[in-house]
């Protein structure tokens, strides 16, 4: 069965919001989770302290191709998002200047670019006019207060915290507009942090939240530190609410249980919708297809451009995974052998998906675990095999808990 043919592939390429710009693979931190860092088994194409930086000719490449594109009439009022990434990106400020200079040099004006930056915020302070002259949005990596973030230092294992706090405190009291609608945060939870205290200190010294995720349990080294350092956001969102359950609603968590509903409700409903809204809009069932995992077609949301010209679907995909390769100034892509690739996963994966109790409730993706072998056999961590008692116990579920239910109805109205 095709899932997607090579047309699609090619229209979804061509179509893409946004482009990523791994500008560097350097950084000036040694964080001791690092998904490129010792902690993790590395792929070829970004070997361990390779530290490469993207050259002009690479970015130019693509930037010319889309510019091609972005000038047909279609494209009028389009919003396109410019990303860059590393490393650290700013470590490589010249290209993202030079990027952002030609993009304003040869742009068509039908349509409006919006730039974005993921950074760890030692840099920001440094280059803060041209970021504020160009709007950008910056997602800084910090992981709470200083014992929370004591996992992200120098190179030579000084903590990095004062300098980044320093330069948010700066932004902050300089450009309070900017601060308020430009920075958002994401923090890696931690060994000596909680989600409790991570978001309190947020609030407290920013009146804002942060994004928590967790360390990768995947692609790990013979003795590596990741299971010493994990902590679990599940478990520890279970535990904050039983010990402080005062401070939890004060931070306007949902509860567990809350949580827990949620899922259950994916789990056994066909369609699902987020909010009213999306029901409406989405109009009959039909038109909302049962997915397949969460690997979403290729190049619907982005475009990752790797510091030496590889393509790929997303900046969380694995690098065993290239979809191209900028050569000679030319943008080398196979969209059939792309489409093949994706219909190998999504059949296999249908097979596996239907018997899982996550079918509708998943949050998985192949291409970003690299769970994809060359022969197209694929393995899941998140597989829970589906019964009929299983689906009876979250209905069960459900019912038992009809006052969280109103509670998520009523978030949603």
């Amino acid at each position: 069965m095709k899932y997607i043919n090579e047309n699609v592939v090619k229209e979804l390429f061509e179509d893409t919001p946004q482009l990523i710009f791994e500008v560097t693979e350097g950084c000036n931190f040694a964080c001791k989770y690092c998904g490129y860092g010792d902690n993790y088994i590395q792929s070829a194409i970004r070997p361990l302290h390779a530290n490469r930086d993207m050259q002009w000719d690479t970015a130019q490449t693509v930037l010319d191709m889309y510019l091609s594109i972005w000038r047909k009439t279609e494209y009028h009022n389009r919003n396109i998002i410019i990303s860059f990434y590393g490393g650290e990106p700013l470590l490589n400020f010249p290209l993202i200047k030079q990027i952002v200079n030609y993009v304003k040099d040869n742009k068509p004006e039908i349509i409006n670019i919006h730039y974005q930056m993921t950074t760890n915020g030692y840099l920001v302070k440094k280059y803060l006019s041209f970021l504020v002259e160009n709007d950008f949005k910056i997602d800084v990596s910090l992981d709470g207060d200083q014992i929370a973030n004591s996992y992200r230092r120098f190179m030579n294992g000084k903590e990095t915290f004062s300098i980044v706090k320093s330069n948010l405190d700066y932004i902050q009291n300089s450009f309070p507009e900017y601060f308020k609608n430009n920075l958002s945060f994401q923090s890696v939870l931690n060994k000596n942090s909680s989600i409790i205290d991570v978001l309190s200190f947020f609030k407290k010294e920013y009146n804002t939240t942060s994004e928590i995720i967790e360390m990768s349990k995947k692609n790990l080294c013979k003795g590596s530190l990741i299971p010493e350092l994990f902590r679990n956001v599940k478990r520890d969102i279970e535990s904050s609410f039983r010990e402080n359950p005062k401070e939890f609603s004060e931070l306007n968590l949902a509860s567990p249980t809350e949580n827990n509903v949620r899922t259950c409700i994916k789990r056994v409903i066909q369609y699902n919708y987020e909010t009213y809204l999306d029901f409406f809009q989405m109009g009959d069932a039909g038109s909302s297809p049962k997915r397949i995992s969460m690997t979403c077609h290729p190049f619907t949301s982005r475009i990752f451009v790797s510091s030496t010209g590889y393509l790929f679907p997303c900046e969380k995909t694995s690098f065993k995974y290239p979809l191209g390769q900028i050569k000679d100034k030319k943008i080398d892509i196979d969209y059939n052998k792309i489409s093949n690739l994706y219909n190998t996963l999504y059949s296999s994966a249908e097979v596996l998906c239907s018997q899982c109790l996550n079918e509708r409730a998943c949050t998985h993706c192949f291409l970003q675990e690299g769970e994809l072998s060359a022969e197209g056999i694929i393995h899941c961590s998140d597989f829970i095999k589906k019964t009929d008692r299983s689906i009876k116990e979250q209905k069960q579920y459900i019912a038992e808990h009809i006052e969280e239910l109103v509670t998520i109805l009523n978030k949603e109205k």
